[in-house]
């Protein structure tokens, strides 16, 4: 097969977090038009040579903070333990950087500027 692979990340919708949440055995599973549109727009816009017919299609869950932030921080107490999380679907590509940055800040005890935005506290609620 060849080709590339394209996708959409469609954000949870703006509800309370009992309301939020998907049964994965309910979820409409099947490829529709619409879901493909955004795609194909996309392409035309921007990769026009990429356009053509679209060989596979699946819909995939994963879970996201309510923000859909990561949450790196340290263990409330003790700066030598941190947690990184909030990664599904889309943060195992940022892995070596939040590693990179996590242990810099292990080493030095204080968060660089970079991780500040992720901080548990954003989360908090």
């Amino acid at each position: 097969m060849t080709g590339f692979k394209l996708a959409c990340h469609v954000p949870p919708p703006e509800v309370g977090a009992a309301e939020a949440a998907v049964d994965p055995e309910r979820v409409d599973r099947a490829i529709h038009p619409a879901d493909l549109a955004p795609l194909d727009a996309f392409l035309a816009e921007y990769l026009p040579a990429g356009r053509g017919e679209f060989v596979h299609a699946a819909v995939c869950l994963y879970t996201c903070t309510p923000s859909t932030d990561f949450v790196i921080d340290h263990v409330p107490g003790d700066r030598r333990v941190w947690v990184a999380g909030g990664f599904s679907g889309h943060g195992f590509k940022f892995a070596p950087a939040i590693g990179e940055l996590v242990a810099d800040a292990v080493i030095t005890g204080s968060a660089p500027e970079a991780l500040r935005a992720f901080a548990r506290a954003r989360h908090a609620g």
